[in-house]
């Protein structure tokens, strides 16, 4: 007898998100492959067609957006960081409309550490010399040294100093003739657990948060099965952590209110164990414990109740044993119930005999993953829960690598064959991701990294952080660790908790747009007004969306890939008049982003930051136009009279401050019949600053001195060239010149280029700057085009674009070509590679220059929702042929 229904969470959705790193500095590509699936059987989603992948800094603000189209649950992407991020640890988070209907609890999140590039090589950082002092009148008084020379070299302008308590905020204002260091000192609240300090100086921001209450310890015991009771052995679960949150190796032991030595533990390296005990009520317990650091700490054991029951489960080879005891029940009756991610597997019906109830399950009949085993009395209310894992070795996909060798020369051809198998089926079809990386550098910097097998077996279905989840799922794992995990971080935080609620969001099939017509109930409109939508672009196309009684209109949107098309759209009643009618589009809404602010108070591991720090300087030495450090342009740029908009301010970061600004009186002042137009207009007023370049039907627009201008309307780049020679005077606030900034191309390439490699577009065009336009109303190319009567305007959305991961081909290259150094860390990238219907695929690829071991990484699903996960080494040797 079963229960069927299924809990809420059953009908969610989980979705992974495999990055190729987890440290990167700010002028890197984020590579990353999604998979989606349903909650239940990790069966390939057929409900949402469409994935969001943010990119989230520490200020809570959405960076990059990519929308991706779900083909079979899977997708795969990247995100070009920025050299104006500041160093810092970001939020990459992943979501489907569906999934909103759940809570936090299937959006994905990730946290990555990014490193400025600039500042990678200078030991004195922009905000050092920290102290706390805890004072005498109930404060915490902290001080530090501010370096605004590291940001801005010139002292171009004041910086400001944020702080941020979370109970309140303030800022500091440095003037740029004041000394350096700058030294201040402030009083906060003694109950302030984190300050999170930003430093902006020049078009630079550097951030850094402050754990203030450090070197405590926090314990706790979790009783299996929910309490401890009186005369009863029980297993008592301890978990020890320090102020960051991470797991600590700790000795200790119990003791009984006279003194009594009862019983002797230890934790493993992620602070969790367990420990054999029988309580009596007549006595309390306390612990104490000691750290590697010797740092003491004496804690009270949780309450000891008078009567019940207790629960214990363990398990051999082939069964899974559950034992329930009781000190005030000899032959009453009990179920025992088993759930798997929500659905029941087994009530069991029994009675306690003499105060016992044994209970023996078969494990091979069961799928792989946690299990919730509780236990109900007569008329079943829970009284007692436990989670447990099992690890069904016959639902699990093997994936095998072989390469042809176990070494190879530097710049060698590496050929590999894969096959899949499942373990009852044999040979099966899969899609696998490939990657093959340095194996010093990935392991250093990846230390608590997740797997495909950690990830969906496991935190998809517990609530919290599971520090370093990718180690129970290794052939080395102890399983007595994973069961201390589930006995105390499981112990009330597992996610399929819910009975099954509305889903009021329905999943998203394909990309659309909705809105609603205003002034449709008007008496002199019969019949449902007309609707027209027509896209700019090529080719352009035209929508005719039926609008219902209410005026309300849903347009499923054919796929496309790009960064967005604009349109404009008009509606007209019966009779062919707009009289009274207006347009409104819906917008989609989001999640609200929650970004764990105490993860950026965790320091970052010395070997990571000094990893990165040698990549920053291999990239700087393989590319010729990484400008260096300390490097300041040749013209100073004075501005007056320039209101700095918030608008004008996100490009003075970006890319510094504008080198010429013509605002909207001196435009329209300047303007003819016959240059109505911006690139007309710049025509002939502005020759000796830009040259306007007429192609057939297009006209381009570059700063003279540049290779390539970037052309930048509200924010936004432009990618369809051929609309910028109709953008109307009238409608602009200001035009601006930037001129030969580095950071345009970091910024700007893959969008107008997409799958062009930034280093060949920075070869083609060595210079490049930026003409930033502002429309009046903020809206855009939309807007710049020119405004008509009863024109609504707006951009449909597309699919993110797919870039190709670049491989040398080293049989191809000319004499040349060779000469430049490959120091490339991430030799493969391959997230989407499908094994034929002998579960067989091969790849190849080339090595770069830099020697020692590299790491191959497999992860692979089947259609059966099975999971794989395979590493496998090979040497890279100098190759001293001539």
């Amino acid at each position: 007898m079963a229960d069927i229904n299924l809990a809420n969470a059953s009908y969610a959705e989980k979705i992974y998100v495999q990055l190729d790193n987890y440290a990167y500095h700010n002028r890197d590509t984020i590579w990353f492959k999604a998979i989606v699936t349903d909650s239940y059987l990790h069966l390939p989603s057929s409900k949402s067609k469409v994935l969001y992948i943010e990119l989230i800094d520490q200020e809570e603000e959405i960076l990059e957006k990519k929308t991706l189209k779900l083909q079979e649950g899977l997708a795969n992407g990247f995100f070009e960081l920025l050299q104006n991020y500041p160093g810092g640890k970001y939020l990459i988070r992943a979501y489907t409309r569906w999934n909103m209907n759940f809570d936090d609890d299937f959006i994905f999140k990730t946290y990555i550490d990014v490193f400025d590039f600039d500042l990678s090589s200078i030991e004195q950082k922009p905000i050092g010399l920290i102290t706390q002092t805890e004072m005498s009148n109930g404060t915490f008084q902290i001080s530090a040294e501010i370096f605004p020379k590291i940001l801005d070299s010139l002292r171009t302008a004041d910086s400001m100093l944020y702080l941020d308590w979370g109970q309140g905020k303030d800022s500091i204002a440095i003037e740029r003739t004041g000394k350096s260091p700058f030294r201040f000192v402030y009083d906060l609240p003694k109950t302030t657990q984190i300050l999170r300090l930003n430093l902006t100086a020049g078009n630079k921001n550097f951030g850094k948060s402050i754990l203030l209450k450090k070197g405590e310890l926090s314990v706790r015991f979790f009783p299996e099965g929910g309490n401890l009771v009186n005369g009863l052995k029980s297993t008592l679960g301890v978990k020890v952590l320090d102020e960051n949150g991470d797991g600590q190796k700790v000795s200790g032991y119990i003791s009984d209110n006279l003194g009594n030595r009862m019983v002797d533990f230890k934790t493993n390296f992620l602070g969790m164990g367990k420990i054999a005990f029988t309580p009596d009520i007549s006595k309390t317990y306390s612990a104490k414990i000691t750290s590697a650091e010797q740092i003491n700490r004496t804690c009270q054991l949780p309450k000891i109740v008078e009567r019940g029951d207790v629960l214990s489960v363990t398990e051999d080879n082939l069964r899974i044993k559950i034992k329930v005891t009781s000190n005030h029940k000899q032959d009453d009756s009990l179920f025992i119930r088993i759930k798997h991610r929500g659905a029941s597997k087994h009530l069991i019906k029994t009675k306690f005999q003499n105060g016992t109830c044994l209970q023996y399950i078969n494990k091979s009949f069961l799928p792989r993953g946690i299990f919730e085993i509780t236990l109900l009395d007569q008329n079943k209310r829970p009284t007692n829960e436990r989670l447990w894992f099992v690890d069904n070795k016959r639902q699990k996909l093997t994936i095998k690598a072989l390469t042809e060798f176990d070494s190879y020369t530097s710049r060698g051809k590496v050929r590999m064959n894969l096959y899949t198998a499942n373990t009852n089926l044999g040979p099966t079809p899969s899609n696998l991701s490939v990657m093959v990386t340095d194996n010093d550098y990935y392991r250093s910097l990846n230390l608590q990294r997740p797997n495909i097998l950690s990830y969906f077996l496991l935190q998809s279905e517990l609530r919290g952080i599971i520090e370093n989840p990718a180690y129970y799922f290794r052939e080395d794992a102890d399983s007595e660790d994973l069961d201390a995990l589930l006995l105390t971080q499981g112990w009330r935080r597992y996610k399929y908790d819910k009975a099954e609620q509305a889903h009021p969001i329905p999943p998203e099939k394909e990309l659309s747009i909705s809105g609603q017509i205003e002034g449709i109930k008007n008496k002199r409109h019969r019949k449902n007004p007309e609707l027209t939508l027509m896209t700019f672009g090529e080719p352009t196309k035209v929508f005719q969306p039926l609008v219902d009684s209410i005026g309300q209109f849903n347009l499923n949107l054919p796929d496309s890939f790009g960064h967005g098309v604009p349109f404009v759209a008009q509606v007209k009643d019966e009779k062919g008049r707009d009289r009274g009618l207006s347009i409104q589009i819906s917008p989609k809404a989001t999640p609200e982003v929650k970004y764990d602010h105490q993860r950026n108070t965790v320091p970052v591991d010395s070997l990571v930051e000094r990893r990165v720090a040698e990549t920053i300087e291999i990239a700087k030495q393989s590319d010729p136009f990484s400008i260096p450090e300390n490097t300041i342009a040749l013209d100073e740029v004075v501005l007056t009279d320039y209101a700095l908009t918030p608008e004008r301010e996100a490009m003075k970061k970006l890319h510094g401050p504008p080198n010429r600004v013509i605002e909207s009186r001196t435009l329209l002042k300047k303007m003819k019949n016959w240059t109505g137009f911006l690139f007309d207009w710049l025509h002939f007023n502005m020759g000796d600053e830009i040259d306007i370049i007429h192609r057939p039907n297009i006209k381009f627009a570059n700063v003279i001195g540049s290779d390539f201008t970037y052309v930048v309307i509200d924010g936004e780049v432009v990618t369809n060239y051929g609309l910028l020679q109709n953008i109307a005077v009238k409608s602009i606030k200001s035009v601006e010149i930037i001129k030969n900034t580095p950071s345009a191309h970091a910024r700007y390439a893959s969008d107008v280029f997409p799958g062009v490699p930034i280093i060949f577009i920075k070869l083609e065009f060595p210079l490049a700057s930026v003409l930033a336009i502002y429309t009046n109303s903020g809206s855009g190319l939309s807007e710049a085009l020119g405004r008509q009567k009863s024109l609504f305007k707006d951009i449909i959305p597309q699919y993110s674009p797919v870039k190709e991961f670049y491989m040398p081909d080293y049989s191809r290259m000319e004499d040349e070509e060779t000469q430049t150094p490959d120091l490339r860390k991430l030799l493969l990238w391959k997230p989407a590679l499908q094994t034929n219907e002998h579960g067989e695929a091969r790849v190849e690829f080339y090595n770069g220059d830099l020697l020692g071991t590299k790491l191959i990484i497999v992860e692979g699903i089947d259609k059966d929702g099975n999971l794989g996960y395979k590493e496998i080494e090979y040497r890279v040797v100098e190759n001293k042929s001539p």
